[in-house]
């Protein structure tokens, strides 16, 4: 696969992850659509732009370019992700068991949906 659809793949990961989407994050990283478009075209692009993306997701270069573990990276990512809701959700005085109330909704509903 082209190393480029691999990092735009890696970087649609992200986005997930950090629950934004590509336009957003460009927007962030004041980066024009062009970047993502052109990569897909099979241009590479400056280390400049791909500096500002692995500082966005707070992801190293080496990972974007595929020269680094990315189940650790992701794993690290998910971590990060949980334990800011988890901290939200202190700071916002919510009580643990309702978090787990919405837990259990959210399987219900999942369970039901895939019947």
């Amino acid at each position: 696969m082209n190393d480029n659809l691999e990092m735009i793949q890696k970087i649609e990961a992200l986005c997930k992850i950090h629950n934004t989407d590509v336009k957003n994050m460009l927007l962030a990283c004041e980066l024009n659509r062009n970047t993502i478009d052109n990569m897909k075209k099979g241009s590479a692009p400056a280390i400049n732009k791909i500096e500002k993306i692995a500082n966005y997701f707070n992801v190293s270069v080496d990972y974007l370019l595929g020269r680094t573990d990315s189940e650790s990276e992701i794993k690290e990512q998910l971590t990060d992700v949980y334990l800011s809701f988890a901290k939200n959700a202190q700071d916002e005085g919510i009580d643990p068991d309702d978090i787990m109330l919405a837990i259990e909704t959210i399987k219900a509903m999942r369970r039901k949906h895939e019947a």
